[in-house]
């Protein structure tokens, strides 16, 4: 999923892990990260568990991974953009 030559570092953040495109300053567009856990507040997907954040070309996604609570309700959003 992550492309070839992207730089993994840590998150910022919380636990998980943020790739960058080369190239790319911290803060940029064009990366992808994997936050463990959730967040204590926020909408189902942050605090539903496990979620990805894509951002590239000014567009921004959030999306339910694997083990997310949001994916076992059909009711509730799985990606936020």
């Amino acid at each position: 999923m992550i492309p070839e030559g992207w730089i993994e570092r840590p998150m910022n953040k919380g636990a998980g892990v943020k790739w960058m495109r080369p190239g790319v300053p911290p803060g940029g567009t064009g990366y992808v990260e994997y936050a463990q856990g959730g967040l204590s507040s926020g909408d189902a997907i942050h605090t539903g568990g496990d979620y990805i954040k894509m951002r590239t070309g000014g567009e921004q996604f959030h999306v339910a991974a694997q083990g997310n609570s949001v994916l076992s309700n059909p009711g509730q959003p799985q990606c936020e953009h």
